[in-house]
């Protein structure tokens, strides 16, 4: 992230189960933003995207990756 590189995860979701593919995007979701929250200032510079393919095979709003996602909205970075 550093770089300002991108990175695409393409989760197999036929060959998974749904409850896999759901901790999967959660888990590398949670990751990215830890990453993100431990780089110092200058480091951020670059920004960050997630893109998710096909999100409503697994989003949903009762589960914690939408809660994720809006904590992550709150952070993203504010314009003075």
């Amino acid at each position: 992230m550093k770089e300002g590189k991108v990175i695409i995860f393409r989760v197999p979701d036929r060959i998974l189960s749904t409850v896999a593919v759901r901790t999967l995007v959660h888990w590398i979701t949670q990751k990215v933003l830890m990453t993100r929250m431990l780089m110092s200032v200058d480091d951020q510079a670059n920004g960050a995207f997630i893109v998710f393919n096909e999100p409503q095979t697994y989003l949903s709003d009762n589960q914690g990756l939408a809660k994720l996602l809006s904590r992550i909205a709150v952070q993203g970075r504010k314009e003075q």
